[in-house]
């Protein structure tokens, strides 16, 4: 045979097998039992936030001649193969029939990719794509208007509104002109989701002025123009759906009102150092953080260098070894012996009974004398395992959602959070609760405000302590003297500008980063106290001035005209405890309290 003619053949034998795969293939995506999936759509206008629990809703089709049970696993990859993320799910399809199938993923990346398997085959998985996004405004808009078409923000059906107040954690801002049909879990989701921070804005319904809300809603009914409700908010835009714009989400919901030539330069030297990203999330993650166990890393650092020149010094003595070896060896599992136990008593933190909680949350105001709570708790069961249980003593329920470190998983119940076994364990949570704080509710001089807050750092019997206090107004920051809890004394205070205040804030930052940069070495110089961690932290947030979830509009950090921010840290209130094996409780509160101001002329 001829070359020509090899090459002939090769080419045939070629085009067949593609001929092939592609009739496979086609087989594959036409067969009448092949599961059809469709409609995918993340979150609540089809973007996802990272840090979150984000709905996933899909339909499942079979269009076979059988009913099929299936069971669906959503896996995120890394690109090349499935990791340890799983949740599944096992369904019956009937023949014929398309099912509406929602899971409730945590979302550690929004760049992530998710794989949906529905069997083993290549054929039966389908790769789910991810797109990132910080707004989470979604729109329940009445299908009855036809008018109301308007694409400013998108639409979701209310029959898929979540029935857990979990899975409402992506959500920022819930857009309402009707009362939407759901049952009694779907709206107790939407209560407790405002209380913990969400934000419901009504606008005018067709054919009215207002919304009339039946049971389980009628806290919508008694509103002003804009009404604190736990940690969140509501508020009422006399509108219809169809004059929606985006300048409307902008300025009305988003807050993003910001065009006076000197807060804008404040706010650009805010983005230029590298905090304009700082919202709600980083808040609580921020808390979270200072919630939980901090290693004491330089003198573990310090023992491992002080055991390796003791070792490299026994080890070098050749002389001793011929004379002695045994005492040699002897000196040298001694020293690890020691060293082990040092290092491991270092590192214990969180097995002892005093310390295995730690706390940080924020308190804000819902009537004198009653806050809302937001926060973290972390918790160790120790080394003797075991079923342990904690529970919030206070005026109202837990809300939150687990996450667990180690081998343990975390169950959320309604009286709190259970764990099993060794492990850390950091549950989100939020509750009422009652604190003797100073009454600054009345409308009071700033001079007032100053005169009850210094009486009130001064008290070191106070219950709670109050160990950092600031007021914020619009354009100024008044640090008020600290309380030095060692020496019984205040140290001097501080007032600034914001624009001032921006700059010491960027200004130690850069030092921290410079430290924090060296490593080891950095934990060696720079090792902060559990009180400096607990300043660091305050003038962090400050700095920041709770700009999301704690304004009047969430993402901006301008206080209204009229009004004063008040910030405290105090000691974790004594009204607050946890049931079970935790007597102590080391952490802080910190209040955000806005007051109006009196004027003086």
């Amino acid at each position: 045979m001829r070359p020509r003619h090899y090459l002939t053949g090769l080419m045939s034998l070629c085009l067949s097998l593609y001929l092939g795969a592609v009739a496979t293939a086609q087989n594959i995506e036409d067969s009448p039992s092949a599961i059809q999936v469709s409609d995918v759509e993340w979150g609540f206008d089809g973007t996802v936030r990272g840090k979150t629990f984000i709905p996933l809703r899909l339909n499942i089709k079979n269009p076979g001649d059988q009913g099929r049970d299936l069971t669906l696993r959503l896996l995120r990859s890394d690109g090349l193969s499935d990791v340890s993320e799983e949740y599944r799910q096992q369904i019956h399809v009937s023949a014929g029939i398309s099912r509406r199938v929602q899971f409730l993923p945590f979302i550690n990346d929004a760049s992530d990719p998710w794989i949906l398997r529905w069997g083993d085959g290549d054929d039966e998985m389908l790769e789910l794509r991810t797109n990132g996004a910080d707004d989470g405004v979604a729109c329940l808009v009445s299908s009855n208007d036809p008018t109301a078409t308007t694409g400013a923000l998108p639409r979701w059906d209310e029959e898929t509104f979540p029935s857990s107040v979990q899975a409402l954690d992506g959500l920022r801002v819930l857009v309402l002109d009707h009362e939407p049909v759901w049952t009694r879990a779907q709206k107790k989701a939407c209560e407790d989701w405002v209380r913990l921070g969400g934000r419901i804005v009504l606008l005018k319904p067709t054919g009215g002025d207002t919304i009339p809300f039946g049971p389980g809603l009628e806290f919508l009914n008694h509103i002003d123009a804009t009404t604190p409700w736990g940690a969140g908010r509501v508020s009422r835009l006399a509108i219809p759906a169809r004059e929606f714009q985006r300048s409307t989400i902008e300025r009305h919901i988003l807050g993003r009102r910001l065009s006076l030539g000197d807060l804008q330069h404040k706010l650009e030297m805010f983005e230029r150092n590298g905090q304009m990203s700082y919202d709600r999330s980083q808040v609580l993650g921020t808390l979270k953080e200072l919630a939980a166990f901090s290693q004491r890393w330089w003198l573990i650092y310090l023992m491992v260098f002080l055991y390796v020149g003791y070792q490299y010094r026994v080890g070098s003595r050749y002389g001793l070894l011929l004379k002695n070896p045994r005492g040699l060896y002897c000196r040298m599992v001694g020293a690890t012996v020691v060293a082990s136990i040092v290092i491991c008593v270092l590192s214990r933190v969180g097995f002892r009974n005093a310390d295995r909680v730690r706390t940080a949350a924020i308190a804000r105001p819902v009537s004198p004398g009653v806050y809302d709570v937001e926060g973290w708790a972390t918790l160790s069961t120790g080394l003797n395992g075991g079923l342990h249980q904690f529970s919030v003593v206070g005026d109202g329920p837990v809300y939150g959602a687990g996450e667990s470190y180690g081998q343990s998983p975390v169950r959320v119940t309604e009286q709190g959070c259970e764990i099993d076994q060794p492990a850390f364990a950091t549950q989100k949570m939020a509750y009422r609760i009652r604190a003797n704080l100073p009454d600054i509710s009345g409308n009071l001089t700033s001079g007032d405000l100053q005169t009850t807050l210094l009486a009130a750092l001064r008290n070191p019997t106070g219950s709670p302590r109050i160990h950092e206090a600031a007021i914020l107004t619009g354009s100024s920051l008044l640090r008020l003297p600290r309380a030095n809890s060692r020496q019984g004394i205040l140290e001097p205070g501080s007032s600034s500008s914001m624009a001032d205040w921006i700059r010491e804030q960027t200004v130690r930052q850069h030092h921290r980063r410079r430290f924090h940069a060296l490593g080891m070495w950095g934990s060696l110089v720079y090792s902060p106290s559990e009180e400096e961690q607990y300043q660091m932290i305050f003038d962090e947030l400050l700095g920041n001035a709770f700009r999301v979830g704690i304004n009047v509009y969430p993402d901006s950090f301008v206080v209204p005209p009229g009004q004063a921010r008040v910030v405290l840290m105090t000691d974790w209130p004594k009204e607050l405890a946890f049931t079970g094996d935790y007597p102590d409780i080391e952490g802080r509160m910190l209040y955000v309290i806005d007051v109006p101001l009196r004027s003086t002329e």
